[in-house]
Order: C-alpha cells, then structure tokens, then sequence
C-alpha cells in the first residue's frame, strides 16, 4: 500500500499502521496456535475451536455435565472459595455470555489447563506478535528510505506543491510534470540521507525470532540458512526445547482427558496436530535446506505417542 499523504498527521498515520501490524500477527500467531492440538471423541455438545481459544486466552477451561439440559459443556469459570493442597479450587462457578452460571465442585468438574503452569499464553502471543510487528515496520521503513533516501528543502509558498509531489511520487507515477512557471526550482533543494540497505539482516534477525515463537509453541520449524547441512544431533538439539513445549501443553490437556475419562465414563483424548507441522514445512520451503527428514518424523512420533 502507497502511503499517500492527506491531512491526517504523519504520527497517527504511523500509529494506525504499526497497530494494524500488530493486529494481523496476532491474528497469525493465534491461528498457529490454535491449531497445535486435536481432541479426539468430544461431545458433540463440546466446541472444540472455543476450548481452544478460551484455553490460550485464559489458561483453563472447566468440563461438566448441565443435568438440567442433559448435555456436556466446556465453559469459562471463576475459582469460588478454598482451594485444596494442590491449590486446586474445591467450588468452580462457569459461565457463559449468554448469562449462563452455574456452581460446581471437585467431584462433577474437571479443569482443563493450557499447560503445567497453568498459565494463558495470550500474553506471549501478543509479545511476539510486538517485537514481529517491530521487524516489519522496520523493513517498511528501510524499504520506504531506499525508495525516498531524501529531504526536500522548500520554501513556505512552494509547501503545496512539494507535498503534491511528494504524494505523485509516493504513488509511484514514473514521470512527475512540474510547471516551471509557478514552479521556483532555486528555491527547491534536496538532502541525500545516503539510506543503508539493512533489509537482508533485519529479515534474518526476524526469521530468527519467528522459530523462536515456534519453538515456544512446540512446532518443530528448523531455519536456518539453505544449502547448510544438518545432521541428526543438530536436529536433535534443536528439537529438543520445542518438544519440552510441546508436551507442557500434551501433557496438561491429557492429564484432563483421563479425568473426565474416570469421571463421566468417556474416551476422550487429545494428540498433537501433525498436518500443521506438514503444513508449516511446505510453508517454509524447508525442501530447499538439506535436513534429515527421517529423524525429524521419528521425533514428532515419539512425542505423539507419549
């Protein structure tokens, strides 16, 4: 998008877009996780997406039976009361925007948590979101610099035409028509910033800090620079902070699932989604850097089995 100056002032224009930016990689990095988990045999009753989403916005989710409307739901609850040893609370009250409540207790409730900590990820999610956003806006800028590595020095009475100029070139018109009449080019100068191209590096410092969210996320994405090779205990190394990750999350919603399990007599299971990784790897053109595949699917195996 050209950016074509109006009225508007040029700090809420910058503003407007660097928000704009964050949004969409929230709106990326939200999708990614998301999608890291798929649950197996849930009530039809039981949104899967809204467990989700609920599970990174807020880190816990409570699963019951409503006797009343003979269905089982995933809601959003407030912890009531004491807690027990484990700091676990003894009453739980779910709701629902629909002005839904309803107050239960250790022995027909089951939370399910985002992870051992017991924790939301949102709060990283937009972290990340900050400093991706920071890299972008960054290139922008570079890029901006390389197109218009110059300072325009005009007097007052030629303002208006300056910033008419500034705009056509701006929109990228190749050729720009001045009238030299009403046009004083003696009182027209231009500053070369000598702009450096940075773009390179700032795309590898981004790429850097893009697998490090995957990292974070538990999705295997190795980056490195193509054509380097990678053997098996490199592989390895890398993987292993991702796979740490990736069972925090595994681990909290299957101890649940045994839970609800024993408690309402259901088969209820959830595995970690290996078409996103298939999916992230094409996305990635990881078919470009010479890696040994068969390690990476026998690591995403075990995991998956555990």
């Amino acid at each position: 998008m050209s950016r074509i100056r109006d009225n508007r002032n040029d700090t809420e224009f910058w503003y407007k877009k660097r928000q704009d930016m964050v949004l969409i990689w929230i709106d990326k990095i939200f999708t990614l996780a998301i999608n890291r988990f798929k649950w197996l045999n849930l009530p039809t009753s039981v949104d899967e997406r809204y467990l989700e989403e609920y599970l990174i916005r807020n880190g816990k989710m409570l699963f019951f039976k409503d006797d009343i409307l003979d269905k089982f739901l995933t809601l959003k609850f407030t912890k009531e009361g004491t807690l027990d040893c484990y700091d676990n609370p003894i009453f739980r009250r779910a709701y629902a925007n629909t002005n839904y409540q309803k107050v239960l207790n250790e022995k027909n409730s089951v939370i399910i948590y985002e992870n051992y900590l017991r924790t939301p990820i949102y709060p990283k999610i937009a972290f990340y979101a900050d400093m991706l956003s920071n890299f972008d806006m960054t290139i922008y800028q570079n890029l901006y610099g390389l197109r218009t590595p110059l300072i325009f020095a005009t007097s007052q009475d030629e303002r208006l035409t300056t910033e008419n100029f500034q705009m056509k070139y701006d929109s990228f018109i190749p050729i720009i028509k001045v009238n030299g009449t009403h046009f004083d080019l003696e009182n027209f100068k231009v500053l070369n910033m000598n702009v450096p191209n940075n773009i390179r590096e700032l795309q590898e410092a981004k790429t850097r800090v893009y697998a490090e969210l995957l990292e974070f996320l538990g999705i295997e994405s190795i980056v490195y620079q193509k054509n380097e090779r990678l053997l098996t205990q490199e592989i390895n190394k890398s993987l292993g902070a991702t796979n740490v990750f990736k069972r925090a999350g595994l681990n909290a919603r299957k101890q649940a699932c045994g839970q609800i399990n024993e408690m309402f007599g259901l088969n209820i299971d959830c595995q970690y989604n290996t078409d996103l990784i298939d999916k992230l790897i094409e996305y990635n053109s990881l078919d470009d850097i010479t890696i040994d595949t068969q390690q990476l699917n026998n690591t995403e195996k075990e995991v998956t089995n555990e």
